[in-house]
């Protein structure tokens, strides 16, 4: 059984010394790198992020070469929920994050199409989910040319309205690089957006706290940033979901408070992990499905 943080406190120990070496307060006010690793092991990040054990979506799966990703080869996957024709339900794109690609959205990383069953079955409306791959451009141009943000909206849209998907409103998923990147798409969309809602959303106040790669320069990230432009974004209805030892969490907060339109916030236990973007996602999809359906 998991400590908890008074039994900690109270306890002491072999474990209450080393805390006390590094600084416990010092911990709790996340300044120590290895806060996340020492909640986990205490039990305090909420525990594993579980796959529902259900009939997955029908998956389909393409590529094609996108001009806006110079040249390259992406490929996108597409899952629709059994029983349900792609034209009679409103479409989610769900963006990946760093290091990852169309596929991780699906199978057994984030297990959308399991999850999409599960919502279904628990009463809501039905709804398609499409990813692509995006490389680690952070979903805006870049100056190599590169615009997997354009990629979606430009590319990707025609290729999900040829193969019948409803492109009457649409609505954009993401975590980590991705949430950013849902944030984005949402404001531009050349489509209607009924919703967005972001995992951990990979978000900096100032350039300087950016990681290498995520923009190109100052100049770059004052145009793409988010936080320079929160004030002026479009009213979207948005849910933002992030853990409390997560090292975006302070981030998330302070753009939640910013981004017009409140969005609704869901600060809990948890930490930069697949496992907290599991135990997040029914009510992820519980507000884009019932968005996308008003």
């Amino acid at each position: 059984m998991a400590l908890t943080r008074r039994q900690l406190i109270v306890g002491g120990g072999v474990l209450g010394i080393g805390i006390a070496a590094a600084g416990f307060g010092a911990v709790e006010a996340r300044l120590v790198p290895g806060r996340r690793s020492l909640n986990t092991f205490l039990g305090w990040t909420g525990g594993p992020g579980v796959i529902p054990d259900v009939e997955p979506a029908t998956l389909a799966q393409g590529s094609f070469v996108s001009h806006k990703r110079n040249g390259h080869s992406v490929a996108w996957q597409l899952a629709s929920p059994i029983g349900s024709s792609l034209a009679d339900v409103p479409l989610l794109i769900s963006l990946h994050g760093r290091g990852g690609n169309a596929a991780s959205s699906f199978g057994q990383e984030l297990g959308l199409q399991f999850f999409l069953t599960d919502s279904v079955s628990r009463g809501n409306p039905p709804l398609a989910i499409a990813s692509i791959d995006g490389g680690d451009t952070y979903w805006h141009p870049r100056a190599s040319g590169e615009d997997a943000g354009g990629m979606v909206l430009d590319e990707f849209l025609p290729i999900l309205s040829e193969l019948g998907c409803n492109m009457s409103k649409i609505a954009f998923f993401g975590w980590s690089m991705g949430g950013f990147g849902a944030l984005r798409l949402g404001q531009i969309s050349p489509i209607p957006v009924a919703a967005v809602a972001t995992s951990s959303a990979a978000l900096w106040p100032r350039a300087a706290d950016t990681p290498d790669g995520a923009f190109d320069d100052k100049a770059d990230f004052e145009k793409y940033g988010l936080f320079p432009t929160v004030a002026s974004m479009t009213s979207i209805p948005t849910r933002m979901a992030c853990g409390l030892d997560d090292g975006f969490y302070t981030n998330n907060v302070s753009f939640a408070e910013r981004l017009p339109g409140s969005p609704i916030t869901d600060f809990r236990d948890g930490a930069h992990t697949l496992d907290f973007w599991r135990r997040v996602m029914p009510e992820q999809l519980d507000f884009v499905s019932k968005a996308l359906a008003s």
